[in-house]
């Protein structure tokens, strides 16, 4: 059980946050980020959040912070792009390799029109579609401890 009391009074060391410009590479491969505002200069390193660090390069418009910890030197937290729209493909796409690999980390959907293939981080995979037809050169096997009919 926990008994201590909480300091609600206690504030975090503020960070402020700036935008900028990255004009080129200093100390250790550290960014140099022209602050859009004053045009001041800051040395920062970039954050990693573990889902692949975002390329950077000379001329991108960064977001960064300059902790109150560290003076002089800050940390690119992220680089702004502009809102893409949604593409729609009129034309056919062919994907091509030795080995194509799709992941999602919650369900996998694959649709046209009223039939569809959903499946699932669980292990179900759902085929839907007004006829089912499977056709092959050679033996279908269904491998299954039950399988039921209707």
């Amino acid at each position: 059980m926990l008994t201590e009391r909480l300091n609600t009074t206690r504030t975090a060391p503020s960070a402020a946050m700036h935008r900028g410009h990255v004009v080129g590479r200093g100390d250790g491969g550290a960014f140099v980020v022209r602050a859009a505002g004053d045009g001041t200069a800051t040395l920062c390193e970039l954050l990693d959040i573990g889902r692949g660090t975002p390329a950077v390069a000379i001329g991108d418009e960064v977001v960064y912070v300059l902790p109150a910890e560290t003076p002089g030197r800050g940390c690119v937290v992220g680089v702004v792009r502009p809102v893409q729209p949604a593409q729609v493909v009129t034309e056919v796409t062919r994907l091509h390799g030795k080995r194509i690999s799709i992941e999602a980390d919650e369900d996998l959907v694959l649709k046209t029109g009223r039939a569809s293939v959903v499946i699932r981080s669980n292990g179900d995979v759902e085929l839907l579609g007004a006829r089912f037809v499977a056709r092959a050169r050679a033996v279908i096997k269904l491998l299954a401890p039950m399988l039921r009919l209707n």
